[in-house]
């Protein structure tokens, strides 16, 4: 049961006509408008029907309208009708074999009977109302309870989600390889100081927006309207976070963190661009004192050549006016910033700027806080007592300054403070690079050892940043390939179709082994494998169970979801 290219380019879709008065029956319910959800294909928003609130089976639920959801499946090649007098939404798909449809529960009972290709495969009951988008003489319309949207998908092997933050959103495989959409970089606005890169981080008096936008743009450069766009995020505490029209935004997670860099992205708020192809977030931060940076990344939701279309990062931070804002700022000794030791091969992979903001008070602009001294104070401590890591002071290259080889302590113990003075630019920013070197043993670098540095930053004529800010290096080796898959059927083709598959019988478990090799092609043992293949997995609704390295051998048993 594998939906093809071919299969859903060849598919009818018939519902573009058809109105919502259609799919309504003779009597109204107690449904509510509980608000507007965007149904979004492939990036593109369809509509933003309205979203209702009611009983099913004695608890408060929300439901969805059948019309704007049957829209949907259309332009996905898979052909939706509703008789409102048998109750009956009978879905055909040639793609699929209705005898392995089931969806989750069973077939139930109900007042509605879903059908695939004729065979009965859930009932459940629905209720209609009024479509509040067409006003309060609009035409009545069916809703089925939300809880069954995400069931339906999975049964029919939909790449989809729905949500009561995002919406329902649909992506098929048609959109990985013929996106030919981009990004803009972030524009920040709003800040005090700073432009949001990273020695410069974009840094607004707690209680003040910062916004952030981005264009989309088509191969021709032509602005790109009503494009769903996902702006990642580091953090959500203490937020409130708007759309460019004041309408409050909710945060979805993610179904898995993304690491860019040494960034760790758990959440993402998603925002339609406007007719001149531009989306909007704006963030106001209510913490008391200052805060964790915030990383932002745009991303669209869909693909090309198998990547995700992303833009570049920004980072922005807040604080007390007429305070020295550290960033970024890490005040938890147990939960450091997280970095990788540069090496002799990348020798800046672990090098990063520590920026002391002093926020102009109230009243005051950035030059009225240039040029003033601050200094940095850097400890470091060898956390796992592994070889000896060196902690350094360095400019944006990496090089060692004089006088910036920072003491090292041993057995977890900060060894002596190593101070370095410089002065704030005509932002008010003063800037410090600090750079971690992975110990080694005869030329290779020691697996397992971790550094840590404790920073904190003060005016030469007084006045502290808030707290410490820590972080810490670590390294972990990683293969650089791994080889000797088997079963070779689950290695997807450059092009990630759908031509190479495994096909085990639903509801068995398959073991997938490979040995993890250097890039010289020896196999080593201890070596970490990561998530690779997982994103091509969820295509295909195969879910991991576990993950191991059994001596040289990577080994991933998953297990093919009942559908």
């Amino acid at each position: 049961m594998k939906r093809t290219l071919s299969g859903i380019a060849s598919a009818a879709i018939v519902l573009g006509a058809i109105s919502p008065m259609a799919f309504g029956a003779t009597s109204t319910s107690g449904l509510t408008p509980a608000g507007q959800l965007p149904i979004v294909v492939n990036g593109q928003v369809l509509s933003n029907p309205y979203e209702m609130v009611g009983i099913d089976s004695g608890n408060k639920t929300g439901f969805f309208p059948i019309y704007y959801f049957s829209q949907a499946l259309a332009k996905i090649g898979i052909q939706a009708t509703w008789n409102g007098v048998t109750h009956t939404w009978a879905l055909t798909d040639s793609n699929v074999n209705a005898a392995n449809v089931q969806v989750a529960g069973g077939i139930g009972t109900g007042n509605t009977t879903v059908t695939v290709n004729g065979t009965v495969v859930k009932k459940f009951n629905t209720q209609v109302a009024r479509d509040p988008a067409a006003g309060p003489k609009g035409p009545i319309t069916t809703y089925l309870p939300i809880y069954y949207i995400n069931n339906i998908l999975k049964a029919l092997n939909i790449n989809g989600s729905f949500s009561g933050q995002a919406g329902l959103n649909i992506q098929t495989q048609t959109a990985v390889n013929t996106s030919t959409e981009a990004l803009s970089p972030i524009q920040v606005s709003g800040q005090t100081v700073g432009t949001g890169a990273d020695n410069a981080p974009a840094v607004a008096a707690v209680g003040n927006a910062i916004t952030f936008s981005t264009t989309v743009t088509d191969a021709n450069g032509n602005p790109v309207p009503n494009q769903v766009v996902q702006f990642l995020v580091s953090t959500t505490d203490n937020l409130t976070v708007t759309d460019a029209s004041g309408n409050t935004l909710n945060y979805a997670k993610l179904s898995a963190p993304i690491v860019i860099g040494n960034k760790t992205y758990d959440d993402y708020y998603q925002v339609t661009t406007n007719s001149q192809g531009v989306a909007t977030m704006k963030v106001t931060s209510s913490a008391s004192t200052t805060t964790e940076p915030l990383y932002v990344i745009a991303q669209l939701p869909i693909q090309s050549n198998g990547q995700y279309i992303r833009s570049s990062a920004v980072t922005a931070q807040w604080g007390l006016p007429g305070t020295l804002v550290l960033a970024p700022l890490w005040g938890n000794q147990t939960n450091p910033d997280n970095l990788t030791f540069s090496s002799s091969q990348d020798p800046t992979k672990g090098l990063i700027a520590m920026v002391a903001t002093m926020l102009p008070g109230n009243g005051q602009n950035a030059s009225s806080v240039a040029g003033q001294a601050v200094k940095f104070y850097v400890s470091a401590a060898n956390v796992a007592g592994i070889g000896a890591p060196t902690v350094n002071i360095t400019d944006s290259q990496g090089n060692v300054l004089s006088g910036g080889v920072v003491q090292v302590g041993a057995n977890g113990q900060f060894g002596p403070q190593t101070i370095y003075t410089t002065t704030t630019n005509s932002q008010g920013q003063a800037i410090m690079y600090l750079n971690a070197n992975v110990p080694t043993q005869n030329g290779t670098p020691l697996t397992g050892a971790v550094a840590m540095a404790q920073v904190s930053a003060q005016l030469v004529n007084g006045g502290s940043s808030q707290g410490n800010s820590y972080l810490q290096w670590s390294f972990q080796d990683q293969p650089a390939k791994i080889a000797n898959v088997s079963p070779a059927n689950v290695l997807n083709s450059p092009s990630l179709t759908d031509q190479n598959r495994e096909n085990p019988t639903s509801g068995s478990n398959l073991t997938i082994t490979g040995t993890a090799e250097d890039a010289a092609g020896q196999p080593g043992a201890e070596r970490a494998v990561g998530h690779c293949g997982r994103a091509d997995w969820q295509r295909t609704n195969w879910r991991r169970r576990y993950g191991q390295l059994c001596g040289e051998r990577a080994e991933v048993q998953v297990q093919r979801l009942v559908v």
